[in-house]
């Protein structure tokens, strides 16, 4: 046994804890790995796989020479996750490599080397296991993202083939992964910047961990075992990997962008990337991911997670062979999942796909569509088809018959091409999906006949820009207005004069009004409703005719 021993973190390593005690005692790394490798009755000890799953005779060898129990050797490597929290090692034996490919098959199995997090090392210099697993992609205590390679020698830290060991151990914490024969990199991990974690990323990681040391996780309206809740999560996310490396998804996420660059460099003449098995490397990239598809398992109603990942499908209206069969071909297949999938494919939920396939007026210029479909004809064509407020209502509307001007395209699209800010069009679609009353067959005929009655002539993006104009320029309109009115109306009136004119004559969504910075407040809200519903039938004449000026 070695004359100096160290207590092992219950979050540790088992190669950060052997380079620990070879610190106390005053040894090298390579002289501690020879006396590992020395059995008792001289024959050799293997070290591979060390930190998968050791062998009995390794795990003899560190109980002799460190005094731990058994039991603390074999939690300090991947043992730890067996049984599907989050990881399967049934046949996996150290001695035989042909079962390592075995067990690496079944996907997210973590690689050579580990992530890390830099304020944890600089604060105890404990490499914690955990930040091996692809699902884990966070610091919860630091709330930043875990740091996947090492920003020298682009490869992910402890990278090593022949020894589990760094060569040099100091208090800088260096890389040490080889750049060549006695070349180990120098570069000291503690000067690695890692970057602040999403609010839901952190989330995700707080329910991720507590499913992986044993807590029931709840996924829409119940709760799933630790094991299930971890595949479902991992099921999902390796969808959107899919959905968001297509093109089209680009402006859809922030992250499809680094996404789809990896995609490229993985990318073969006989197939893509195969998310599935090896997940992104970037631990933003996988945090984000595994964030969005844990919001959609923890939606409060399962109609939420089945609206918003119908969003997600509205990626792929057009692929061979229909959806489920694309979506079957990239994902493994688990009882949530599977659940949301049949939800979002059935008639009764795809909007955008109806509206995608119906006969729609194609020719519509996009200038003639409002932001906010006019209350006579919404009434007149969606009345009693969705239970939301009146005006999501007819944004909605808008929304169905601008993007039934580019079939196949999305909801963000739909907003940005009446001038609406993209994430506009996602949040509204998914509130009005779950307040339908009416089959998506029938949102997309009242949206046909809709688009039917607006004038080819009409420009409501000229009418913005109108109004837009006059808001800039109120010395060159208010005074006179105002003084029209009896009695005069007063400067405080201005925003809600500006209001009254984008909402009613060129028809914008309110919190778009040029008259206020976003966001508009509830207060402002109120006081506009106030003053429309109070406006004399001649001051609201002379401001249709401000801003309708030679638009037509």
């Amino acid at each position: 046994m070695l004359p100096a021993r160290v207590a092992i973190d219950p979050r540790e390593s088992l190669d950060s804890y052997l380079e620990r005690i070879a610190l106390v005692n005053d040894l090298t790394t390579k002289s501690l790995v020879r006396m590992l490798k020395e059995n008792r009755d001289g024959s050799s000890v293997s070290t591979a796989f060390m930190l998968v799953r050791p062998s009995d005779d390794l795990v003899g060898r560190i109980v002799d020479l460190t005094g731990l129990e058994a039991s603390a050797v074999e939690n300090s490597t991947l043992v730890r996750y067996d049984g599907g929290a989050p990881l399967n090692l049934d046949g996996f034996d150290p001695l035989d490599r042909a079962s390592y490919r075995a067990i690496v098959c079944q996907g997210w199995f973590p690689q050579h080397g580990t992530q890390l997090c830099p304020l944890c090392l600089s604060h105890d210099g404990i490499w914690q296991l955990s930040w091996k697993l692809p699902v884990s992609t966070v610091c919860p205590d630091h709330g930043v993202y875990l740091v996947a390679e090492c920003s020298s020698c682009s490869r992910r830290f402890r990278t090593r083939h022949h020894s589990p060991l760094r060569p040099r151990l100091d208090e800088h914490q260096p890389c040490g992964n080889p750049l060549g024969f006695s070349a180990p990199c120098r570069h000291s991990i503690l000067r690695e910047k890692p970057t602040a974690a999403s609010e839901g990323a952190i989330r995700t990681a707080k329910r991720v961990t507590a499913a992986i040391e044993g807590e029931e996780t709840s996924v829409l309206d119940g709760a799933l075992a630790p094991p299930a809740y971890l595949a479902e999560v991992r099921n999902l996310t390796t969808l959107l990997l899919h959905l968001a490396s297509r093109a089209r998804a680009r402006g859809f996420v922030e992250w499809a962008g680094e996404l789809q660059a990896e995609a490229a460099g993985r990318t073969t003449e006989l197939r893509g990337p195969r998310w599935g098995i090896q997940p992104p490397t970037s631990a933003v990239t996988r945090g984000e991911a595994l964030a969005e598809a844990d919001g959609i398992l923890s939606s409060p109603e399962s109609a939420d997670a089945v609206a918003r990942l119908a969003e997600w499908f509205d990626l792929i209206p057009d692929v061979p062979g229909g959806p489920r069969g694309w979506i079957v071909n990239r994902a493994a297949t688990s009882p949530v999942l599977s659940w949301l999938v049949v939800q979002v494919l059935s008639a009764r939920r795809h909007v955008g796909l109806q509206i995608d396939h119906h006969d729609a007026l194609i020719d519509l210029p996009l200038s003639a569509i409002p932001q906010l479909l006019d209350e006579h004809t919404y009434r007149r064509h969606f009345a009693g088809m969705l239970t939301t407020q009146e005006s999501t209502g007819r944004l909605y509307a808008s929304l169905c018959i601008a993007r039934a001007q580019r079939p196949g395209s999305t909801w963000s699209a739909a907003a940005a091409s009446i001038e609406l800010d993209p994430d506009i069009g996602r949040r509204t679609s998914r509130a009005a999906s779950t307040r339908l009353t009416a089959s998506p067959r029938d949102i997309a005929a009242a949206a046909n006949a809709a688009a039917r009655e607006l004038s080819h002539q009409q420009d409501f993006r000229a009418l913005e820009r109108r109004v837009t104009k006059l808001a800039s320029t109120p010395e060159t309109w208010f005074t006179d207005w105002a003084r029209s009115a009896s009695p005069r109306r007063r400067a405080v009136a201005l925003p809600y004069a500006v209001t009254w004119m984008w909402c009613e004559v060129a028809q914008g969504w309110l919190d778009t009004s040029p008259a206020w910075p976003p966001p508009v407040t509830r207060q402002s809200k109120a006081a506009y409703r106030v003053f429309r519903d109070t406006l004399p039938e001649e001051l609201g004449r002379a401001l249709r005719e401000l801003a309708d000026g030679n638009s037509r």
